[in-house]
Parts: structure tokens; sequence; C-alpha cells
């Protein structure tokens, strides 16, 4: 599993039609990244949004969502318990990782 600092972790709910998922604010190694991750078994995308707000030509921005999936979801977990998430669905605000320990 993959030495991450979790900034915060929100779920969204992707309009009335489209796949919801979590987005995840991180750090590895010094690099913020962004990671989007969804309910199904390998199915991360990790950015650096810095990197992507200049390019997002392919190679300029590539990061293995595989390598951060665990520790990801460890605190998709976490952030679940500390908000219900998943009973009420409701509430999409981000949590700050102070707020998940």
């Amino acid at each position: 599993m993959a030495a991450i600092k979790i900034l915060e972790v929100a779920w969204h709910r992707n309009g009335c039609c489209g796949e919801p998922f979590y987005a995840v604010r991180f750090v590895d190694e010094g690099t913020k990244l962004l990671a989007l991750v969804f309910d199904q078994p390998d199915r991360v995308v990790v950015i650096d949004p810095v990197k992507a707000a200049i390019s997002v030509a392919f190679g300029t921005n590539s990061w293995r969502g595989d390598i951060y999936e665990a520790a990801l979801r460890q605190a998709i977990a976490k952030f679940e318990d500390a908000c219900k998430i998943r009973s009420a669905m409701t509430d999409s605000a981000g949590v700050a990782a102070e707020s998940l320990h």
C-alpha cells in the first residue's frame, strides 16, 4: 500500500444519471494529487491537478491508480463511517483528514 497523506475526501453523486464517485485529495512524496475513486474495484483515476491545468496530453500526467487504491479505499471507508454517507447519501461536502481520525 502506498504511504500517502490524505487531505480531503468527498462523495459526488455525479448528477442524476452519472456514476457516483469519491474525490480524494492527497499528498505523495510532496506532490498534491487528486483521485477519483468509483465503487468498482480497479476504477481509480489519479491526476496532478496543477499539471492538468497546463496540459492533459497523454504521458504528461500519468499516475497508476492501482498503486494508491488500497490506501484511498481505506480513507473512503473512514469517511463513510464519519459521515454516514452510505445511509444518507445527501451530504457531499468534503471532510478534512483531521476529522477522519
